[in-house]
């Protein structure tokens, strides 16, 4: 009989090993497991998860986080394509969408304060970051909530789900302040664009016309081999 207050667990196949908490003394594997664990943090920093602002401010503090759900998806072209013809104008990604399981509770006041900067974030426009130990995904924005209470865990914790979208921003054309101060340059939409990157559009032009460029190349092919054809048959 152990000195410990447990029961006896038999050792016998068909009964699973129970380990005990109390008094249990870990294997070498596992203390080495726990130092790299604090040692890692020590050195960078706990990993941080939930929902922050864009200057690294928390925007919705809260317990714990419980879940969370991440997906993707993208559009192809439904329509008859030309073998090897598939090109990256035919595939257009739409944004992702996140969806976090947050606990919460704390005094009467703290909880109508968070429930309170929810509405506030489900009716503005600002972006927040969504921080994970792997990733960090940017410029979301949130598209809806929904609040659970139940027994199980008390009527005054609240079990919150965020739903958020992310903001896909292309980037665009700008003129250049030396362009528009050019005495010869009478009307804005005269003076030079300066790219700050490339655009979605103008890689879809550039893929269209190297397209059209390949076709007329292939007509022009054609026409010459029918006309070299005519004239060996008249001559």
């Amino acid at each position: 009989m152990s000195l410990i207050n447990f029961p006896n667990i038999p050792n016998v196949p068909g009964v699973p090993e129970l380990p005990r908490i109390y008094g249990v003394i870990p294997t070498g594997s596992e203390i080495f497991v726990i130092g790299v664990s604090i040692l890692f943090e020590l050195v960078f920093g706990s990993p941080k998860w939930g929902v922050y602002k864009k200057d690294g401010k928390v925007a919705l503090a809260v317990d714990t986080v419980l879940e969370i759900g991440l997906g993707g998806d993208s559009r192809i072209s439904n329509y008859p394509v030309e073998r090897g013809g598939f090109a990256s104008y035919n595939k257009v990604n739409m944004p992702e969408q996140y969806t976090i399981r947050l606990a919460k509770s704390g005094d009467t006041k703290s909880r109508a304060t968070f429930l309170e900067t929810l509405g506030e974030m489900v009716e503005g426009i600002e972006l927040f970051d969504i921080y994970t130990p792997e990733k960090n995904y940017i410029d979301c924005n949130l598209t809806g909530y929904s609040l659970r209470r139940s027994a199980a865990n008390g009527v005054s914790n609240l079990d919150v789900e965020v739903r958020f979208m992310e903001v896909m921003q292309a980037l665009s054309l700008e003129y250049s302040e030396e362009a528009c101060r050019a005495e010869d340059v009478k009307e804005p939409a005269s003076a030079s664009p300066i790219e700050l990157g490339q655009v979605q559009l103008k890689k879809m032009a550039e893929n269209i016309a190297q397209r059209v460029n390949e076709a007329l190349a292939r007509v022009s092919n054609i026409v010459g081999n029918v006309s070299a054809s005519i004239q060996g048959v008249f001559q």
